[in-house]
């Protein structure tokens, strides 16, 4: 049997993840327009999920957000 998967026009999905390796934090921004921020505890949390996000998600859809300058 085969499967047809018809993509709703109510889904949602992501449309930028961006990345802030200063702040162990990931900010996900979806076809609806919300976003929702991704706090890590600490360094194995956010290199578990920094794995995922490159196994998962379209790498032009992902960014880095810039160091903090020091002043």
């Amino acid at each position: 049997m085969t499967r047809k998967i018809f993509k709703e026009q109510d889904d949602e999905f992501l449309t930028r993840v961006v990345v802030d390796e200063a702040l162990s934090k990931f900010y996900l921004y979806s076809s609806h327009g919300d976003k929702r921020t991704v706090d890590c505890d600490n360094i194995d949390e956010f290199t578990t999920v920094l794995e995922l996000i490159h196994r998962v998600v379209d790498e032009n859809i992902v960014a880095y957000a810039e160091p903090p300058s020091e002043l």
